[in-house]
């Protein structure tokens, strides 16, 4: 019985592409034979690979099916060490879907039939083969324009990225390290590669001639049969725990790395993250925290060996389990000490560390400045800064110590806060001349300190600064523009712990609204994604609201709302090589304008009206009717969207009343009568702060009037 095996992705870039897995896959100019069918019925071909040919086979698909008429596999000398049948054949369904489109641009499309390669049950390639497909695509379609979807015989969804594929006319070609179904996708932006491993899995060695009287061989190291049992099982597992396997046996590190895949049991989508191997124990560890009450699935290769190859599993291994759901708690209360009131909350932060540790830095109109930081034990210590400031910001390091910078005087100052957080703040190191706008990439134990710096009469800089223990290393000036008004509320910062950061701004000149991207690659360099001629947006109206967000693949999502004094309309666009159609919302009427977008692109946009808050949420594909979202009399709307596109909301109703929810992808949990949490104060409300990070966690602080100065705060995890 023939089997579909794991496809394995060869895992090379373009630019090195004919020499990736140490092979060309019969591409490298050498000969080739073109095998005939030992069967060609129905549309289905069938050959039998020669594992002792010198030269490149050939396989093509029938011809006397249109899907398969375009389709050639390559298998360079020595890929097959047994004696194999291959068979391609038209798929019975496609494996583009309204599911598997999840994670891909919003205009993908098919751009051929699937294809379905099989082989003999248990055979895998030694190195590369090569594919190439007939496709359908319009003219001046590039390499960029294409992806492939493969779904394994464990319905494990795989994308081979745009990276990966060359295209010759209406060909495209690229890698496999095993055989599976296939099927070609295009879209007008980049297509990023998804789950794909990129090791490929060891082929059995090729059938030895008999020996005369051979001696007894030596017991094996390890069974024959490799067996594996999943650790974390059932339906309450953490939302930051971490999968665990444990094999008969130790396995081989470089090949179970590719050959572990967890993903979403409802979209089929791979997770991202890293899978660790210490002898008979395989940990993934997820990028990101699970979603709550959410399903996954753990799938283990068949070809998944033993350290020494005397052992595979043989087939594919399918474990299930669920997160729990979330609750909401309290998080801290008044802080002890603080007994002068205040005028206001003045420039205050709230930031998402390690799992347990809360951090909330705030710069009030008046001193002191001050950090709030509640450890592991949960309990808060409060520490002073160095003096006033503005434009405070603070972010947590590999190694759990905090970097607090903010500017005054022109005077960029950096604090650090080593572990354990109940140890002094360090003293301030500073960097003159710029406005204490600035945001945070963090490469290893290292800070990058970005300063946007508007205080200059000619033009506005964008800085790159390194800070490593507390010390600020000499500014570069990366990039210069005309000079001219910049909103404060329309200056963003993102980064990624790669190094890969962003800054934007939108920026007034002679009436005309303009916003500016700048793109920091990983290796330090910046590019201007906005140059003239090429603006996401120019507008001689009211820019309400912007927010962008910098994305794991490197594209980068931008949202915005514009009045034009009658009503307002909000926009979103992505960067991938060029930024796309921006996407409308219908107009809307009304004021208070809030604006959220997570780091996969969904966005919500929300207005008042009468006295209440409606909204209208992008999915990713369009905007969604505005819908009443609670209440009346209500004031300080604040929106996070987390990876998954759920939404949190927390405002103010009359002056002393805070209310929350939060929106789980289909419905308001709870109802729109019934809030996710309210509280009434009994004192005016002076702030209200809330963080959604990618993971779901939802954090909302706020503050109260009068003395003592009370902060307070719950979180939904």
């Amino acid at each position: 019985m023939r089997r579909s095996l794991w496809l394995v992705l060869a895992g090379c870039l373009a630019t090195s592409w004919l020499s990736c897995g140490g092979g060309g896959g019969g591409d490298d100019g050498g000969e080739e034979a073109v095998l005939t069918p030992t069967s060609d019925e129905g549309g289905v071909v069938t050959y039998k690979v020669d594992p002792n040919a010198s030269s490149a086979q050939v396989l093509t698909g029938s011809q006397s099916n249109p899907a398969t008429a375009g389709v050639k596999l390559t298998i360079p000398p020595g890929a097959i060490g047994v004696e194999t049948a291959i068979t391609i054949a038209a798929a019975s369904q496609p494996l583009l879907s309204d599911t598997s489109k999840s994670g891909l641009p919003a205009d993908v499309a098919a751009a051929g039939a699937a294809i379905v390669f099989e082989a003999d049950a248990g055979v895998a390639p030694a190195q590369p083969l090569t594919v190439s497909l007939t496709v359908d695509g319009g003219a001046g379609l590039t390499a960029l324009n294409y992806g492939v979807l493969f779904q394994s015989l464990a319905k494990v969804l795989s994308i081979i990225g745009s990276k990966d594929i060359k295209v010759d006319g209406k060909v495209i070609t690229f890698l496999l390290s095993a055989f599976g179904t296939v099927q070609p996708i295009t879209s007008a932006t980049e297509i990023a590669g998804i789950g794909s491993p990129a090791t490929p899995a060891p082929a059995p060695a090729p059938a030895a001639a008999p020996a005369p009287a051979p001696a007894p061989a030596p017991a094996p190291a390890t069974p024959s049969v490799l067996t594996v049992a999943a650790e974390t099982t059932g339906m309450m597992v953490d939302p930051a725990a971490s999968v665990v396997l444990n094999f008969s046996a130790p396995v081989n590190p470089e090949t179970t790395k590719t050959h572990v895949v967890v993903q979403d049991a409802v979209t089929m989508v791979p997770q991202r993250g890293q899978v660790l191997v210490e002898g008979t124990k395989v940990t993934f560890v997820p990028f990101r925290r699970w979603t709550m009450a959410r399903s996954y699935r753990i799938v283990v290769h068949g070809a998944t060996a033993s350290a020494d190859g005397a052992a595979t599993i043989g087939e594919a291994k399918v474990f299930e389990f669920g997160t729990r759901a979330g609750a909401w708690s309290n998080v801290f209360d008044a802080q002890p000490g603080d007994a002068a009131a205040r005028s206001s909350g003045g420039d205050t932060k709230l930031h998402f560390g390690r799992e347990d540790d809360y951090l909330l830095a705030v710069s009030p109109n008046e001193p002191p400045v001050e950090a709030y930081r509640r450890g592991p034990d949960g309990v808060f210590g409060k520490f002073p800064l160095s003096s006033p400031s503005e434009g405070l910001t603070a972010h947590y390091g590999t190694a759990g110590q905090v970097f607090y910078a903010y500017g005054g005087s022109g005077i960029v100052k950096v604090d650090k806060h080593p572990n354990p957080y109940a140890t002094p703040v360090e003293a301030a190191t500073s960097l003159a001349s710029f406005d204490g706008r600035m945001s945070w990439g963090m490469p290893g134990d290292d800070a990058s300190l970005i300063v946007l710096d508007t205080n200059t009469a000619a033009n506005i800089r964008v800085i790159d600064a390194r800070v490593t223990g507390g010390v600020v290393a000499p500014a570069t000036t990366h990039v210069t523009l005309p000079a001219n008004d910049i909103g404060t509320f329309e200056r963003q910062f993102d980064g990624l712990t790669d190094g890969r950061a962003l800054v934007s701004f939108a920026q007034t000149l002679t009436g005309t609204t303009r916003a500016h991207v700048l793109r920091r690659d990983a290796a330090g360099a910046w590019t201007n994604l906005t140059p003239v001629g090429n603006e996401l947006f120019a507008t001689t109206d009211t820019l309400s609201a912007y927010a962008v967000k910098l994305a794991d693949d490197g594209s980068i999502f931008v949202a915005w709302a514009i009045d034009n004094g009658s009503s307002i309309t909000a926009y979103t666009s992505r960067y991938t090589t060029s930024w796309s159609s921006p996407v409308p919302s219908a107009a809307f009427t009304g004021s208070d304008v809030s604006l959220a977008l997570g780091v996969n692109g969904h966005a919500v946009f929300a207005y008042a009206n009468a006295g209440s808050f409606h909204y209208s949420r992008f999915d990713g594909a369009a905007w969604t009717a505005s819908v009443a979202l609670h209440g009346s009399n209500a004031s300080s709307l604040a929106l996070g969207v987390d990876a998954a596109g759920h939404i949190a909301a927390v405002w103010c109703e009359g002056s002393d009343t805070i209310r929350a929810k939060r929106f789980d992808g289909a419905t308001w949990a709870p109802a729109t009568a019934d809030p996710g949490f309210e509280v009434t104060t009994g004192t005016a409300v002076q702030m209200i702060g809330l963080q959604v990070p990618p993971s779901g966690i939802v954090r909302v602080i706020w503050s109260l009037s009068g003395a003592p100065w009370t902060l307070k705060g719950r979180e939904f995890k």
